[in-house]
């Protein structure tokens, strides 16, 4: 089973609970022999508890944002509750994981500090004053400049 419940339909009436969560991992907070992941999908976000036995792996192979994860645990309240989430009052302690898919780098080319797209994917009706013979419509354009006032695509 890929997933029992959803990030966001957990709460209170679910602890005890052994359930299976999937998404993306939103954010990683390590403190000492503990560690918390808040995992989202389309519908919430829910925090999942990694204890003691299970932080030596994270530190073998450590997940960072955007990972694709599994999660299977137990919900549990939590004794730190964030009421600005639907399922602040609990939280998942994992019993075991499985990375689908780490987070890969965004395509580009670095100058400096500025990364560009290496394509250009803008689209102009009329790029040269040019139109169509046959109805006088103006010809479109497959390529034309992704910056204002550059006279063509640039890398």
């Amino acid at each position: 089973m890929y997933r029992s419940h959803t990030c966001g339909e957990l709460g209170i009436k679910n602890a005890g609970n052994t359930v299976t969560l999937a998404g993306w991992v939103q954010t990683v907070r390590k403190f000492g022999a503990i560690t918390f992941v808040d995992l989202r999908d389309r519908y919430g976000i829910t925090q999942l508890l990694f204890g003691e036995e299970l932080n030596q792996e994270l530190d073998k192979n450590p997940i960072g944002r955007e990972f694709v994860l599994q999660a299977i645990g137990k919900v549990q309240e939590r004794s730190n509750k964030n009421p600005n989430l639907p399922t602040g009052g609990i939280e998942i302690s994992v019993t075991s994981f499985k990375m689908f898919r780490p987070s890969g780098r965004m395509g580009g080319i670095r100058f400096g500090s500025t990364i560009r797209p290496t394509r250009c994917s803008s689209v102009s009706a009329n790029p040269a004053g040019s139109s169509s013979k046959a109805t006088g419509a103006p010809a479109a354009s497959a390529r034309t400049t992704a910056w204002p006032g550059r006279s063509r695509c640039s890398t």
